[in-house]
């Protein structure tokens, strides 16, 4: 019974179960042609599929050597075909039949260009996680490095945490707190220093009027 299916450009993956003994299995079908260097890339991804999977596993591989040989049979067909073309007068069939030709040999370039991209992606992924386990290796290193151990809290060694914690606190606390005395006070009187009146008129209520004047007037 098939659960779902993971479809790529290289392979097939198919989740289900075994009805008589309701086992699960996974069979990967690898149908894709592969390069030495890009076949460990698609390995290595099939690595990870396979190490989240925790059933009975079946992996079914098809190298495409199908599919070079029917390229390299549709070139020389097409290559037959444009001698004729170069010798003279050919019929239309040939004309037709070098069209099908070239269909064919554009759909297998297709095939083989998406199947180079789906390479790419995984080889990215693959180099992603490597590369972030690398910088998270880093960062845990550094905030190991950068940990408070302990502190000197009148003059005693502290690494209880939360001892440690009570004493930043207290610290930062004290410091910051609102001050108990009363500040400095001048008591000095000042040559230049506002009248009686003027301190009034500073200090006395803005009529709606005023304000009005104040905006309109400018």
């Amino acid at each position: 019974k098939k659960d779902y299916v993971t479809i790529s450009d290289s392979f097939v993956a198919i989740y289900g179960k075994w009805i008589p003994n309701k086992a699960k299995i996974l069979t990967v079908a690898i149908y894709a042609s592969q390069q030495p260097m890009y076949r460990r890339v698609l390995w290595e991804y099939l690595s990870i599929l396979l190490s989240h999977w925790n059933g009975h596993s079946g992996l079914d591989q098809r190298q495409k050597s199908q599919l070079s040989c029917s390229k390299q049979s549709i070139l020389d067909d097409l290559r037959n075909i444009d001698k004729e073309l170069d010798q003279g007068e050919v019929p239309d069939s040939s004309i037709l039949r070098r069209h099908e030709v070239k269909c064919k040999l554009n759909d297998i370039k297709e095939m083989e260009a998406t199947d180079s991209m789906q390479k790419s992606k995984v080889r990215w992924a693959i180099e992603g996680d490597e590369n972030s386990k690398f910088f998270h290796e880093i960062i845990n290193k550094k905030r190991s490095h950068l940990v408070i151990h302990g502190v000197f809290d009148e003059g005693m060694w502290i690494i209880d945490p939360n001892l440690v914690k009570k004493a930043f606190l207290d610290q930062y606390g004290a410091r910051f707190k609102k001050p108990t005395t009363v500040g400095l006070k001048l008591n000095f009187p000042f040559p230049n220093r506002l009248s009686q009146v003027q301190v009034e008129d500073l200090e006395r209520g803005v009529s709606h009027e005023e304000i009005c004047s104040a905006v309109w007037d400018c």
